[in-house]
Parts: structure tokens; sequence; C-alpha cells
């Protein structure tokens, strides 16, 4: 197919359209894809995770209870055999 006509079907006719004829339809300023330079840099607000989370603050709720109960077992332990 040549870049100088191009033929176009329709389910009517068929219509012959040369370079030529051929218009602009977006104005040349509009047309770029990207800007190669950036107008201005954002700079975005990292997001800032919880440093305990709930799991962890569970987790260390059950062992400082468990090393109590423990202490408490070692102290009535002592208590008894002496």
């Amino acid at each position: 197919m040549s870049l100088s006509k191009l033929n176009v079907s329709s389910a009517k006719s068929d219509i012959s359209i040369s370079s030529d004829e051929l218009r602009e339809v977006i104005p040349s300023r509009l047309a770029h894809v990207f800007d190669e330079n950036p107008r201005g840099l954002k700079a975005i607000m990292p997001k800032l995770l919880p440093l305990r989370s709930m799991s962890l603050v569970k987790l260390e709720k059950m062992q400082h209870d468990i090393e109590e109960m423990m202490k408490a077992g070692k102290k009535a332990s002592n208590t008894t055999a002496s």
C-alpha cells in the first residue's frame, strides 16, 4: 500500500483520498505523548507503617503473662521448699 493514496472501504461506497487532501486533526502542540522535560517534580509523602502491629502487641502481652506466671510459680515453689 502506498502512502500517497489511501483507500477506505465502507458498506456504502469506496473512497479514495490522496495525501494532499488529508488534513491535520490534532494540533501538533497537543499531539506529543510524553514530555522529556518535566515541568516540576512532586514530592510525595511516604506512607508511615505502624511500628507495632496488633498481632505483635498480643504476642508481647502473652509472653509477658507467661513470664509472670513462671515467676509466680518459682516464688511459690521457693516458699514451700523452705
